[in-house]
């Protein structure tokens, strides 16, 4: 009896033991939850340095965080005593810059070889026949790609808005031909960014910045565009400017 008693009395310390350990593991683990999750539940603990350590933590991230700046747009207008002017500066791309500029000295090269060979005294008539058509096709080529080479250096687009017309010009040093739109006809102005077709021409040139653009009108049954160089963002800001001073849908000016 008495070793059935001594038995039991130790299960006893044993078992209270046991719950001790399990309290001391609880006890742990809650104040593992309470390090992790700082909140109004465990406010009986002092958790001051550990808020102020996580919340220079959350400081020091969004110190770190790149904000995104926002862009200037890449259009300027200007109210003249002629009307509205904005202009668009040609998108620059300089690895086509450079890599037209490099093209065009060899462009010079070839041009002034095939005259050379041209006249050339010596040259039977077939080489001259050959050489002539080579010449001519060399010749508009390297023209076509010379304009594009200014106009994406130094080439602007200006769009005028005046008392009873629409004027668009492609600006490359001054030079360029002017197309002037009655209002009274301009109809349906929006942003419409062109669809690329490598089987089409207009869609080749606008490749190399010419010709093309994102806003869009109708003039009778026709679509006309300007605005190359802007996203359609700028376009939209480009259609606000316009449409405060005239109204597009009825061909009156705006109130």
């Amino acid at each position: 009896m008495e070793l059935l008693a001594e038995s039991r009395v130790q299960d006893r310390v044993v078992t209270e033991a046991g719950r001790e350990e399990i309290r001391e593991i609880q006890y742990r683990r809650y104040r593992v939850i309470c390090r992790v999750d700082v909140g109004e539940r465990c406010g009986r603990f002092n958790h001051a340095p550990l808020a102020a350590e996580r919340q220079g933590i959350r400081r020091h991230e969004e110190h770190d965080m790149a904000l995104v700046q926002v862009p200037a747009a890449r259009f300027v207008f200007e109210d003249r005593p002629t009307g509205l002017e904005i202009t668009i500066p040609a998108k620059k791309n300089w690895f086509q810059i450079l890599f037209t500029g490099f093209w065009m000295v060899g462009w010079v090269f070839g041009e002034v070889f095939a005259v050379r060979q041209v006249f050339a005294s010596d040259t039977p008539v077939f080489a001259n026949l050959f050489l002539l058509a080579w010449l001519g096709g060399w010749t508009v080529g390297g023209a076509f790609i010379g304009y594009s080479w200014l106009w994406t250096l130094v080439g602007k687009e200006r769009v005028v808005l005046r008392p009873g017309t629409l004027v668009t010009k492609r600006d490359v040093l001054g030079l360029g031909a002017e197309r002037e739109y009655d209002l009274t006809h301009v109809r349906n102005l929006r942003v419409s960014p062109a669809s690329y077709s490598p089987f089409d021409f207009k869609s080749a040139a606008e490749f190399w910045g010419i010709g093309g653009g994102t806003v869009a009108f109708d003039y009778g049954p026709k679509t006309f565009r300007f605005g190359g160089a802007v996203d359609e963002a700028e376009a939209n800001a480009i259609i606000q400017l316009l449409r405060a001073r005239h109204n597009f849908d009825t061909g009156t000016g705006a109130a």
